[in-house]
């Protein structure tokens, strides 16, 4: 599993085998089972968070 997170400017990605791995992480981050997947979900939770 693929997570993004957005650290400022900069979209950090994670390879983990679940979220409670990187569980520490305060910020909308996005999931998926690709890199690609992961980018996109975080994108579009950002949008409808008004944040993008």
């Amino acid at each position: 599993m693929w997570i993004a997170a957005m650290v400022g400017e900069v979209t950090v990605l994670f390879n983990v085998e679940n979220e409670t791995s990187v569980s520490w992480l305060k910020e909308v981050r996005g999931r998926g089972e690709t890199r690609e997947e992961a980018i996109k979900d975080l994108k579009r939770r950002l949008s409808h968070e008004g944040k993008i």
